[in-house]
């Protein structure tokens, strides 16, 4: 993880907008309204596991079971304060399968390439696989599976083994 994701937090609201925040600051560093002010369920960073400084942003919006990769018009991949005209949706994904979907978390595991999303109205968690590009712009997303589970998915987290043998 890059230093730069261990001072920011990107929040998720009901009011339509994806907000990223820097660390011990009241205000938010950029506000995005990715899916044209409907809510947004959730979001997180994601880098590139060979270019931890390529930071790209997934946001997931629950009413047109879409989950979209956001990166910088930048090489670089970093966030500059200069806003959210830099921040381009550069893929959406429609996740088809995934009726009446409520997706309540994303976890990213970069290592392995995946995005993980808890989707709380039918007790499914969605994989998506990851094609990390050259820069954040290229990464791309297709879906692999859908796994379903006995109880509602209230929180989850992930775990991926690195080719050399080191859990992450």
């Amino acid at each position: 993880m890059c230093q730069w994701m261990t001072t920011r937090l990107v929040s998720a609201s009901k009011d339509g907008t994806i907000k990223i925040w820097e660390d011990r600051k009241s205000q938010p560093l950029l506000v995005l309204r990715p899916y044209d002010g409907f809510p947004v369920s959730s979001s997180t960073f994601v880098t590139a596991p060979n270019r931890p400084d390529h930071i790209m942003l997934i946001t997931v919006g629950p009413l047109y079971r879409e989950v979209k990769i956001w990166s910088t018009a930048s090489e670089e991949g970093w966030l500059l304060p200069s806003g959210a005209e830099s921040w381009k949706s550069t893929q959406t994904l429609e996740l088809k399968s995934c009726e009446d979907a409520f997706f309540n978390q994303v976890i990213a595991l970069s290592q392995a390439g995946l995005l993980l999303l808890a989707n709380a109205k039918k007790n499914a968690i969605c994989a998506v696989h990851l094609d990390f590009g050259g820069e954040p712009a290229s990464t791309r997303m297709d879906y692999i599976a859908k796994f379903t589970v006995t109880m509602p998915i209230l929180s989850f987290t992930g775990t991926s083994i690195s080719p050399h043998g080191e859990q992450i």
